[in-house]
């Protein structure tokens, strides 16, 4: 039974919220970054009490994002199917165009950062702090800098435009200067949010404030299990 686009569109904008509640911390964690590495383990401690109950990890982590991520790539492939057939492409804002791009980028690491980051912890015993992340950065900075600035100023803008268009089809009134293609202010935040991004993650880094690098070792041994030797040497 082919599911309408009308049931889509709010299935889509629905789960994309409840999503929002967890993303919104998550990507807040990573500006927290910025303040020093013990603010970021504090508030990352801090905020593991919502994300990580277990009720709120199954139902608005885990089904909240699949569903929005079925809706939105069927909502894509409908698209495309009905561009094919009339002949036509009919060219969206830049504005639009980038919230497409970013979520899927977003998709594309989506499962791999679930993995990757929520493992150590769920299946290994490990608590993952900021220390994880800058271990990445150190043994392998040409992939992992390009790729969290990347995710996390995706991040951000998927959330902000999605929240914005996801409110204005429920009904919520939103200020038409934040809602238009061209709105000044949605571009200044979105140029805020590279910015943040980049001092977040070359915090993570070390390369802005200084970094304990008192469990180096135990995470070389850890990442020993599942990448190349020549990695981490």
């Amino acid at each position: 039974m082919a599911v309408s686009e009308k049931l889509l569109i709010r299935v889509q904008a629905i789960s994309g919220l409840l999503f929002a509640t967890f993303l919104i911390l998550h990507l807040s964690n990573l500006m927290a970054s910025i303040l020093g590495q013990n603010t970021y383990d504090l508030y990352m401690r801090t905020l593991r009490w919502y994300y990580q109950n277990p009720l709120v990890e199954i139902f608005v982590v885990g089904t909240a994002s699949l569903t929005h991520i079925f809706a939105s790539l069927t909502r894509g492939i409908k698209r495309r199917k009905i561009e094919r057939s009339q002949g036509q492409y009919n060219r969206p804002s830049l504005r639009l165009r980038l919230h497409r791009y970013s979520g899927y980028f977003i998709f594309l690491a989506f499962f791999g950062h679930v993995l990757a980051t929520r493992s150590p912890s769920l299946i290994f015993a490990k608590d993952v702090d900021m220390s994880f992340l800058h271990f990445s950065l150190t043994i392998m900075p040409w992939f992992f800098y390009p790729y969290y600035i990347l995710l996390g100023t995706s991040g951000i803008y998927h959330l902000s435009n999605g929240v914005i268009s996801a409110l204005r089809l429920l009904k919520v009134k939103i200020p038409k200067s934040a809602a238009a293609p061209s709105s000044r202010m949605f571009w200044i935040w979105a140029g805020l949010s590279l910015a943040i991004t980049i001092f977040s993650v070359l915090s993570i880094g070390g390369i802005l404030i200084e970094i304990d690098s008192g469990r180096y070792e135990e995470w070389k041994l850890f990442a020993s299990k599942f990448l190349p030797i020549s990695l981490l040497e």
